[in-house]
């Protein structure tokens, strides 16, 4: 709480205190700091009464709204600590890069799947998974699908580390800062099994 029990009975019990004093009275005491006690008439009594109060909510909001902050922030983190861990034990592969294909996040589906470690794909292009099966076709298709902002899917042929290829059935999505595509989100089901058995 902002104030604790005690202290907000104390200080509802003060105010009241202060307010019944003054009706009807012309002159107002009010106590110093120091102990020693002022005589004041009854407007300037109030004036310094309703300043107080008023510095009092000021403290008390600012209270407040500290408290809501932090319990924003605190949710905050809990959900994208919680989107975090979902991504990252996804047994779909997900991988980020930057406008230009450079990767910068692979959760661990990617590694398990490609046979790359997460400090060997960092940084580097997705070419690194390039098979050679596709035509010129799928990547015109892909980059003008992008371009436009929108998402493109399809079944994706690449190689793994150990030269064996796995499908994926992908989807590239655009990721936006404001107008400008910043980065590409892509997330794929490895059917490899599935395409073997065929």
């Amino acid at each position: 709480e902002i104030l604790a029990g005690d202290e907000r009975r104390r200080l509802t019990a003060e105010i009241r205190r202060s307010i019944i004093a003054m009706k009807g009275a012309e002159f107002a005491l009010i106590a110093q700091h120091d102990g020693s006690v002022s005589v004041l008439e009854r407007n300037a009594a109030l004036t310094i009464i309703v300043g107080s109060l008023l510095c009092i909510l000021a403290v008390l909001s600012y209270r407040l709204s500290l408290r809501n902050q932090i319990t924003l922030r605190k949710r905050d983190q809990k959900t994208l600590k919680q989107l975090l861990i979902t991504v990252e034990q996804s047994s779909d592969l997900v991988v980020v890069t930057d406008k230009s294909g450079q990767i910068e996040y692979v959760n661990k589906a990617v590694e398990e799947v490609s046979g790359y470690t997460n400090a060997e794909l960092m940084g580097k292009n997705r070419d690194i998974w390039k098979s050679g099966k596709h035509g010129e076709k799928f990547f015109s298709e892909m980059q003008d699908t992008l371009s436009a902002g929108l998402p493109f899917s399809g079944l994706a042929v690449y190689r793994a580390k150990n030269g064996k290829l796995f499908y994926l059935e992908e989807t590239v999505t655009p990721f936006r800062d404001g107008d400008a595509i910043t980065h590409f989100i892509s997330t794929g089901k490895d059917v490899t099994h599935q395409k073997n058995l065929k």
